[in-house]
């Protein structure tokens, strides 16, 4: 047997790839006679038989609805995408929630609103889930979409169908760690003759307290050290959201529409902080504290007009306007051994962000959703950061103070074209072509200006063959970019809180960053086993070139943490999801498995390596009973260890615990009431960091603790 490693076996495949994309797209797009015409065939069209919400005839995307996804309660977006299947969510302290998708984030998941990248300062934290109508995934996006989702798409759509006059009111309460917090939403639509619109308000308070234990020691013979550290903190949010939808129906048979979506939002954090030293040399500031709050209103407003149907096709203008103001207050505390205050931190920092978008597409198609789809885009992007910072040593030392101004411009110019077509009855194919330029511009107070310039060109190719009822093989190739953030290139300095080390360094940008050049070749096969059973096996792969990773520094004693192309990855995974659908006399059950496998190669400073932050191999099962009026249902995720080396001298393992779920449903006439526990297992997480240079070796040792919700959902329509 061939010990060859699987990636190296795909190698060959991969060194051809522009050449493959850019004829496979060419095939469809500029040899139309090579296809086959519907008029020349006769149109058959078969049910795939693959899991539920899996319903484009040309991309492998699958769609979730609204009552599928509020089963568990949730809040927000984060907790509605926790419960599907191949998505995990990791959340960082108080940091806003990774979403990772086939065991990756970190800017290779593709995060839509309403089929558009999510505008500079929202996460999936800050949208309710109440003004969420459905959730696509998209394992390989069409030209259509921005190719920034090496590992997929996941596109939140904000536009409920609510019928004219219905009035829908939400109560949630969630109790943790013996603290209420509240949510309200509200909904009400309405017609006028040709006007119709929709009106949505969310208004949310939410407490948690979190605990983190820490230990850190050295094999130093000269300088031993062992210190322990223990944090409690608590986090609390304050938000009301609103969302507006006006929509009128020309008697032309146009179609104009307006919708905003506006948000207040209150995060505040009270930290403290103990550390022993056990051996070794003392840390700066034993006792610690810090207070941090932040004032955000986001505002997001689209208006779009929609070309009735001529001979020559549909066509849509869209513009809209994105803005985000942030205004923050940190208060740093530091005391010696003997608990007396010795220096005080003032960090205050605001930010304002603008993107306008202007965006014309067209699409030419039948009955079938065969023909060509196009569109051209402007979006420009504006970000202002003003950060200020002032040291008072309160021993008798000087104060410090740095004031720094950025200004971060940006543009992004879109040019893209898609065909679809039947090759063939049964046989689907998609060819389209992706062109981008990314121009960014950075200036500050004290630095150079810097300015960078970029074409993306994205080609991609699909085809679906359904061979007979319940039967499915989807085939796709793309290229895909992974681009630098703001706050990886401004060349900025932040200075950690306390105890500078290896494992928590200060942070600096590098505007000389290329964004990632990711290539990716995509199978998957969807059956029916019998009437009730679905499966559905997928194999991919992506290569990596220019990949972001960061350089571990230290000057002067100092360690800085900034991030540089380190080079090449290659990435393998497979997927499987099984669906059963059934009934025990009057009890009808669903049971969905997901499962999911990572291996991937990455050469970092003459070490190899996996992928920083993927999660290897995981699963999540879900079982859902429903008899009559009442619905009930369990969700179980496991996830794998993270091994990495994050440099070349500092290695990680992170650990996932257990996650278990459990729902109850009622339904009487209108209203509906819901019972749910998430995190029934309350494990904590657990994290290993290592550090080697030369014959030196320090370890982190940290854990999390986690805590279990109780959330009483109440539902009234009218």
């Amino acid at each position: 047997m061939s010990d060859v490693h699987p990636l190296r076996r795909l190698q060959a495949v991969f060194r051809l790839r522009h050449l493959v994309c850019l004829l496979a797209g060419g095939t469809g797009l500029f040899w139309p006679q090579m296809r086959v015409s519907a008029q020349e065939i006769q149109v058959v069209r078969v049910n795939s038989g693959a899991p539920e919400g899996r319903s484009d005839e040309f991309s492998n995307k699958q769609s979730f609805q609204r009552a599928q996804l509020m089963q568990f309660g949730a809040t927000d977006a984060s907790e509605l995408l926790r419960q599907l299947p191949g998505v995990q969510i990791v959340q960082q302290g108080s940091k806003a929630s990774e979403v990772r998708l086939r065991g990756m984030g970190n800017g290779y998941v593709q995060i839509l609103v309403d089929g558009q990248l999510m505008p500079r300062g929202f996460s999936v934290d800050s949208i309710p889930a109440s003004q969420i109508e459905r959730i696509e995934i998209e394992r390989t996006p069409g030209a259509g979409q921005s190719q920034q989702a090496a590992a997929g798409s996941i596109n939140l759509i904000l536009k409920p169908r609510f019928r004219a006059g219905q009035t829908e009111t939400e109560l949630t309460q969630a109790f943790r760690q013996g603290r209420w917090s509240p949510v309200f939403a509200v909904r009400q639509s309405g017609q006028h003759g040709d006007v119709s619109g929709l009106w949505n308000l969310q208004t949310e308070q939410q407490t948690d307290d979190g605990l983190l234990q820490a230990e850190r020691r050295s094999n130093d013979v000269q300088h031993p050290m062992q210190q322990t550290l223990t944090e409690t903190s608590q986090q609390r949010k304050t938000a009301l959201s609103s969302q507006q939808r006006l929509q009128w129906r020309m008697p032309s048979g146009d179609q104009l529409g307006w919708q905003s979506w506006i948000q207040w939002l209150r995060p505040q954090q009270d930290k403290q902080r103990q550390e022993n030293v056990l051996a070794g040399d003392a840390v700066p500031f034993p006792f610690n504290q810090s207070q941090f709050a932040a004032l955000n209103r986001s505002w997001r407003q689209e208006v779009q007009w929609d070309k009735a149907e001529a001979d020559w096709g549909k066509l849509s203008i869209i513009a809209g306007w994105n803005q985000v103001l942030r205004r923050t207050r940190y208060d740093f505390s530091g005391s010696d051994q003997q608990n007396r205050l010795t220096e005080k931190r003032l960090v205050t920092g605001s930010v304002h962000d603008n993107e306008f978008r202007l965006a014309l597409n067209w699409q030419q198609l039948n009955a079938d959703e065969q023909g060509w789809k196009g569109g051209i885009s402007w979006q420009p992007a504006s970000r202002t950061e003003t950060r200020d910072e002032t040291d008072q040593p309160l021993n008798g030392g000087m104060a410090e103070s740095d004031q720094r101004r950025f200004i971060a411009d940006s543009s992004r110019s879109t040019l893209w074209l898609e065909r679809n077509w039947f090759q063939q009855p049964g046989w689907h194919q998609q060819a389209g072509l992706r062109m981008e330029y990314w121009q960014n511009r950075l200036r500050s107070n004290g630095l150079a200006d810097v300015t960078q310039g970029r074409w993306l060109i994205s080609p991609v190719w699909q085809q679906v063959w359904k061979a007979s009822e319940g039967r499915e093989w989807r085939l796709g190739i793309s290229q895909n970019w992974k681009l630098p953030t703001a706050f990886q290139l401004i060349p900025r300095r932040y200075r950690v809180d306390d105890h500078n080390s290896p494992f928590n360094p200060d942070q600096s940008g590098n505007p000389a960053l290329k964004p990632e050049a990711i290539t990716g070749i995509e199978f998957s096969h969807q059956r029916r086993l019998d009437k009730d059973t679905a499966l559905e096996l997928g194999m991919f792969a992506r290569r990596m070139r220019d990949r972001i990773g960061y350089d571990l520094t230290q000057t002067n004693g100092i360690w800085n943490s900034s991030p540089v192309n380190q080079g090449n990855a290659r990435w393998l995974g497979v997927e499987a999801e099984l669906k059963r659908d059934g009934k025990f006399g009057e009890l009808r059950y669903q049971l969905r498995w997901h499962a999911y496998a990572n291996w991937s190669r990455l050469h970092t400073n003459g070490v190899q390596s996996r992928l920083p932050e993927q999660i290897p191999y995981g699963s999540q099962w879900q079982l859902d009973l429903q008899q009559g009026a009442w619905k009930t249902g369990l969700s179980l995720q496991w996830q794998g260890k993270e091994t990495y080396n994050e440099t070349g001298v500092l290695q990680a393992e992170n650990h996932h615990p257990l996650q278990l779920d459990w729902y109850l449903h009622w339904q009487h006439g209108n209203q509906q009431f819901k019972l749910s526990v998430t995190d029934m297992l309350a494990r904590s997480q657990n994290s290993d960091d290592r550090f080697q240079w030369q014959n030196q070796t320090l370890e982190e040792n940290m854990r999390v603790s986690k805590a279990r919700t109780l959330k009483l959902v109440w539902q009234s329509k009218l």
